[in-house]
């Protein structure tokens, strides 16, 4: 259940509950009363409605009770002690009310139901012997179902009294409640706020807590226009949703403070304390009044501006600096250390700290040994800090401002140290390093700085020419050469939360303490990588570090899941050992030699040499301009020189050559790997730079990815869906193997690939889902109540795995217990030489490397899963598909392969491109008898990464092999549709 609803129920009065009974009882009684009317309901007829617990089956049979006494139909109907409501509709027409009741035996409910009476079975938990032969009210075309349910609600408030802004408020909420994709819209107790309201025919200020708002004065005007009142809305909504979220999952005071007044902090704090409410008698306006007005924006700090240099006889020398915030909350944001290199040395330092904004409000405060002297410059956007760097030593700035109306105090904390010596030696630890805050009682000299580091520790120059291996040991200093390597072992012992230690380079003791605590760092996947590249423009930097790789961007290092590693592990090599093309032959990546023009391969090279001067790889790239002009030539060689093949002639090794630059050959499972250098890939990449320059990216957010739909679209994926690369063998792309910069292909007739695609997960989530409601007496606990499902033909499984995970992913946001989880047994019918991707589930080990390597599962979720997968699941791999054939409530299976690999021109073709080809889809074609599948430009808009594309298609078509090659003629798959008469 998402956030914003799961509270629902503690938004509830009792006096709101009676009324949403009320209306549900009304309901009921309308439509008996309809079906009488219009003679469609016969004695023997058998109703149900499943609600979500006893109070819910209780308070609607109270409120038929309260109902029809009032309309004087009520009677009791009586049988062996058992007595109930029974309710005369009309004439001769009776329908008995059979509540769920603990003290009533299922076995008598089943004698109930032999008799020849209407009957309405209100129940918590199924009950076979009853709803197997009634209807239930939730079915479609009855009216509790979503369907008829968000009619007739819709209708209502149209029809009600509210006025018009009112009526707004209430269709905003309707719609969002009906448009949550986490919620269980068949849920009655969803809709119960509106119900509530609609019931009692006014909205009082308690009401808009149950729809996530604040009593707001503004909703009390009689007329505004549509506009207005969804501004209105969703400004009211936004500030709920952002003090709940604070209330329940963060420190209070940390994420309120400096936008909102110590009070209104102090009241949120107190209620949390006595398990309160947070909204109890809080309004829009006392929140508003609340709020912190201030002209002066909040400094945003990642927009910040460091730079360090030395401008002594006139000429400006940028000094090498470490900048890095002290953690990630707002508040150690505010903690700015850095480390600044001066190595000559020169006797003055200048720290320049700019900002857009106008930085005249803010004063400075300055600690330490030596004389630093601040200067605002004239346009007061920037402030020079000149520091006289005679000796080595510790530096505290702070620059501080007055909020308006003296509330609080803005300020920012810069710890500075200035090290005597090259930045190479510290550069492993430049995103895990705290500078010391200077106390007066200590020696500014000899204060450590502090790496946060849980590996071996190890610094080098350049040149390395041999390597020192040394075991730490406190309070000792090791001295090293620029040409010298130092590896400093931890020996094993239980050490104190801290070591003391040093290097010395040349005469210089640099003082250091190892932190061997864990660091966490937040782990990202493939989609939040792209969308911070593309919003704030700059790229990633990769490291790696003794086998150990950091990513790290604006000085803050990040972690991704060991599948992504492998691939940016990878690119780095492909960059540093100058890898035209290259295979992977167990484990390893060994490069290969191609036969290629002079032009295309001193342009790829300038590439590679691009990216290492800016430390980067592409996955981890925006592209600048250094980086767009290098890739523009690149590409455009490349398209240059394949636009002068001449139709009806066979590829030559030069041109199969060209055709296999940024490709990686897997020798270990018969794949190919598109790369990041793939001039198709790059164009692509370059494509969405473009966009990012005019701020098309920048409402994503990187933090919530699993709702950025369209980033997940935004891939070169089936540009090329089809290629030859060998003999006779054709290629698919697999997107399960795939990432949004690396496209892979497999042999398309390798069982290993059947079902690979990504959409074959949501089947199994969905069918999951709707088989156990659409027939929940399975499950009740009265039978068997394990779900069993075979996989047929579904190569490794990988993606009826991830869809069985992500059901249980919505089955935990929804707060089911694990008890109350649904149990599976899976029957696995394998191709020979096929290794089940269940196998995870083997040993916990296993699956919880799988879980944290999969983007699509997040960290929160992982301990639960583990306890779930390994408890609920049980496999069963099953060699011979005649043997053992059990019986399953769902089978999956993938039908046999029977089309065959063609070719048609590419104009003929359905398009499956959009957004001028920046998503590709594979569409088919139905052209007589046949239905084709492959790459299409019918009805698409042409463009200079369309016609790359439908080149390239032209040229795999017939690479490796004797065909000569035709412009627009691409391979395709084409299925033959039998005619009737055939198939009898």
């Amino acid at each position: 259940m998402s956030n914003e609803y799961k509270n629902m129920e503690n938004n509830i009065t009792k006096e709101q509950n009676d009324a949403f009974y009320m209306w549900i009882a009304k309901t009921i009684y309308d439509f008996f009363k309809n079906l009488a009317a219009a003679k469609a309901l016969e004695d023997g007829e058998k109703f149900y409605l499943n609600l979500s617990n006893p109070e819910e089956v209780e308070g609607i049979y109270n409120a038929l009770c309260k109902l029809a006494k009032k309309l004087k139909l009520n009677q009791v109907f009586e049988l062996n002690g058992y007595e109930t409501l029974e309710i005369s509709i009309s004439g001769s027409i009776q329908v008995i009310v059979c509540p769920k009741d603990n003290a009533v035996s299922d076995g008598f409910f089943a004698k109930l139901r032999n008799l020849n009476r209407t009957m309405l079975i209100l129940d918590y938990a199924p009950i076979d012997t009853i709803e197997s032969g009634a209807v239930s009210l939730k079915a479609t075309g009855y009216p509790f179902s979503p369907k008829d349910l968000q009619t007739e609600l819709s209708d209502s408030i149209k029809r009600s009294n509210f006025n018009e802004v009112e009526k707004g408020v209430l269709m905003y909420s309707l719609d969002e409640i009906i448009n949550d994709q986490y919620e269980d819209s068949s849920s009655l107790y969803l809709f119960k706020p509106i119900i509530v309201i609609l019931e009692n025919g006014k909205l009082k200020d308690s009401d808009y807590y149950g729809l996530h708002l604040l009593p707001d004065e503004r909703f009390l005007q009689k007329k505004l226009s549509k506009a207005e009142i969804k501004r209105i809305y969703d400004e009211n909504k936004k500030i709920y949703l952002n003090l709940d979220d604070v209330f329940q999952y963060q420190n209070i005071k940390e994420a309120l403070e400096g936008k909102y007044k110590r009070k209104l902090i102090s009241e949120l704090e107190k209620k949390k304390d006595n398990n309160e409410e947070w909204f109890s008698d809080l309004s829009y306006e006392k929140v508003k009044k609340n709020e912190i007005q201030s002209n002066q924006s909040e400094l945003d700090l990642d927009r910040l501006i460091i730079e360090t240099y030395s401008d002594e006889n006139g000429l400006v020398e940028p000094l090498e600096s470490f900048v890095r915030h002290e953690g990630e909350t707002k508040a150690k944001k505010r903690n700015i250390h850095l480390l600044i290199f001066n190595p000559e040395p020169y006797k003055t330092v200048n720290l320049k700290i700019s900002y857009p904004k106008l930085l005249s409000s803010f004063e400075w405060a300055k600690t330490g040994s030596s004389k630093i002297d601040t200067v605002l410059s004239d346009n007061k956007k920037s402030v020079l800090v000149k520091i006289d760097a005679d000796f080595i030593g510790v530096y505290s700035l702070k620059m501080v401002r007055d909020r308006e109306n003296n509330i609080s105090k803005e300020k920012v904390n810069f710890f500075v140290e200035i090290l005597g010596i090259d930045s190479i030696y510290l550069e492993p630890y430049k995103t895990c390093f705290l500078v010391s805050k200077y106390k007066k009682s200590q020696s500014v000299s000899n204060l450590p700085i502090t790496l946060l580091w849980d590996q071996e520790l190890f610094f080098e120059g350049k040149n390395i020419d041999s390597v020192k291996l040394e075991t730490l040991e406190p309070n000792s200093i090791y001295p090293i050469q620029y040409n010298e390597k130092l590896e400093l072992k931890l020996d094993g012992n239980d050490y104190e939360a801290h070591i003391d230690f040093g290097i010395k380079v040349g005469l210089i003791e640099v003082p250091l303490r190892l932190n061997t605590e864990i660091q966490k760092k937040l782990t990202l996947n493939d989609e939040a990588i792209h969308i911070l590249t593309l919003q704030k423009q700059k790229s990633f930097k990769y490291y790696s570090y003794n086998g150990k790789t950091t990513i790290e961007l604006e000085n803050v290092a990040y972690s991704v899941s060991k599948a992504l590693n492998h691939f940016f592990d990878m690119e780095q090599k492909i960059i540093a050992e100058q890898m035209f093309a290259s295979e992977i032959s167990e484990d390893s990546l060994i490069p290969i030699e191609l036969d290629l023009p002079e032009e295309i391969k001193q342009a790829y090279l300038s590439l590679l040499d691009q990216f290492r001067k800016e430390k980067t790889i592409p996955s981890l790239a925006y592209y600048n301009d250094d980086l767009r002009r290098v890739a523009t030539e690149y590409i455009e060689k490349v398209k240059t020189y394949l636009s002068n093949i001449n139709p009806g002639n066979t590829l030559t090794v030069p041109n199969m050559g060209v055709l296999q630059l940024g490709t990686v050959f897997n020798q270990d499972d018969h794949t190919i790997y598109f790369t990041p250098f793939h001039p198709l890939n790059m164009l692509y990449r370059l494509k969405l730079s473009a966009i990012a320059l005019e701020g098309g990216f920048d409402a994503l957010d990187w933090k919530n990815t699993s709702e950025n739909v369209l980033m997940k679209m935004l891939s070169s994926l089936y540009l090329v869906p089809y290629i030859n690369m060998s003999i006779n063998q054709l290629y698919k792309v697999i997107e399960a193997k795939s990432t949004l910069e690396w496209v892979c292909y497999g042999l398309a007739n390798d069982d290993r690939f059947k079902a690979e695609q990504n959409f074959v997960s949501k089947i199994v989530r969905e069918k999951i889902k709707q088989f156990i409601e659409h027939f929940p007496f399975l499950f009740s606990g009265l039978t068997n109540d394990i779900l069993a499902i075979k996989l047929v033909n579904m190569g490794t499984g990988s993606e009826a795995l991830k869809g069985i995970i992500e059901f249980y992913i919505g089955e935990i946001k929804t707060h089911k217990s694990v008890d109350d989880m649904i149990s599976m047994n899976i029957y696995i019918y394998l191709q020979e030489g096929v290794v089940s991707a269940f196998e995870v589930l083997r040993n916990i080990n296993s699956l919880t490397r799988y879980l944290m390597n999969s983007s699509y599962v997040e960290n929160k979720f992982i301990a639960d899963l583990e306890v779930i997968l390994s408890s609920k699941i049980h496999c069963y791999n099953v060699r011979d598909i005649d043997d053992a054939f059990v019986y399953s409530h769902l089978t999956f299976f993938e039908m046999k392969d029977s089309d065959e690999q063609a070719s048609a021109r590419s104009i003929n073709m359905n398009t499956g491109l959009s957004l001028n080809g920046l998503v590709s889809g594979l569409s088919s074609t139905h052209d007589g008898i046949w239905y084709k599948t492959g790459f299409g430009l019918k009805n698409s808009v042409k463009n200079d990464l369309s016609c790359f594309s439908d080149t390239l298609n032209s040229l795999y078509r017939v690479f490796n092999t004797s065909n000569g090659y035709e412009e627009g003629l691409t391979i395709i798959t084409q299925l033959e549709v039998y005619p009737l008469s055939r198939t009898k």
